[in-house]
């Protein structure tokens, strides 16, 4: 399988996007996969450990800096896309678009 690593930067957001190809998520879990205490249904299959917790919190931190966290997935077996856009700097913007890779 693979992961990977992207950051975009866009006029005042930068976007971060890690994909794979993992299990992948259903729609379902997508809808409720940020809130507390829940995990993907395909996952909990494969990996039994874990509270729920670790994307609700990384939606308040995100949420605390202005920003938002989401998910999609093309469904089971088809790898799953995370994004966080955050607000940068107006100091530190150009006003041209600029693409980071690794």
């Amino acid at each position: 399988g693979f992961i990977e690593i992207e950051v975009v930067r866009k006029s005042q957001t930068a976007v971060i996007r890690v994909s794979d190809s993992g299990i992948g998520l259903s729609e379902k879990d997508l809808n409720f996969l940020f809130e507390k205490f829940q995990r993907g249904k395909t996952a909990v299959a494969f990996h039994t450990q874990g509270s729920g917790l670790g994307l609700y919190i990384a939606k308040k931190f995100i949420s605390f800096h202005k920003g938002r966290i989401w998910a999609q997935s093309k469904g089971k077996g088809e790898g799953a896309s995370f994004f966080i856009e955050l607000p940068l700097d107006k100091n530190l913007c150009s006003k041209t678009n600029t693409k980071l890779k690794k």
